[in-house]
């Protein structure tokens, strides 16, 4: 006698109880991000939290990547974006709304979001794309600038307004967002300032090797 096909538990109801599983889990990696470093939220800390077993962890989100990724899709677009900024001055009073709103409504969101675009080889479509964007505006702002300035100028202000600089601020030196984004603005207006009267420092090309002539 035939075997009979193993029986599939797939089901919609299970699977809607995957997904309130799930996302009880979210909600409680949510709630630990807002009083804890990444690195400190262990699975059974995780697990503690949701109210579920580690292994119930686990089996929705086979590791750590996983549990971030999850937690960034959950809200793709937390503070939208609106566009390059008609001016970098305009830019850093975007920054330091930003990073007050990203403590205040969005913190879990953008810490994930920070978490899982660390790894630069690995950045999403819309980090790059934002920072086309932004070179543009850079280059509008001193045309004056040769192109190899123009990527250092770009570079360093990119860095300066970005969610790492947020995170790593918040984290490492307890600055909350409404501090730090005082601070990046005053920081980019100071560059804006001295880059505009020709203070950008020249760079340093490393010295040719030279052999004594035989």
């Amino acid at each position: 006698m035939a075997e009979k096909a193993a029986r599939k538990y797939d089901s919609p109801l299970r699977q809607g109880q995957a997904e309130r599983t799930r996302g009880v889990i979210l909600d409680a990696l949510s709630e630990l991000l807002r009083t804890h470093h990444w690195d400190d939220v262990t699975t059974k800390l995780l697990a503690g939290q949701a109210g579920v077993a580690q292994q119930t962890i686990y089996r929705h989100f086979p590791d750590r990547e996983a549990l971030i990724a999850a937690l960034r899709a959950r809200t793709q677009n937390p503070h939208p974006y609106s566009g390059p900024p008609a001016s970098l001055e305009e830019w850093a009073s975007r920054l330091e709304v930003g990073f007050r709103d990203a403590d205040q409504h969005f913190l879990a969101e953008v810490t994930a979001n920070t978490l899982f675009n660390a790894d630069t080889r690995r950045f999403a479509h819309r980090p790059e794309a934002r920072s086309t964007l932004f070179s543009a505006a850079v280059e509008g702002s001193f045309p004056e600038l040769g192109e190899d300035d123009l990527r250092r100028a770009a570079a360093l202000m990119r860095i300066l307004g970005s969610t790492q600089t947020w995170l790593r601020m918040r984290e490492e030196f307890g600055l909350d967002g409404s501090a730090s984004g005082q601070l990046v603005k005053w920081a980019i207006n100071v560059l804006v300032r001295e880059i505009k009267a020709g203070n950008l420092p020249p760079r340093e090309r490393p010295a040719e090797s030279t052999q004594d002539a035989e």
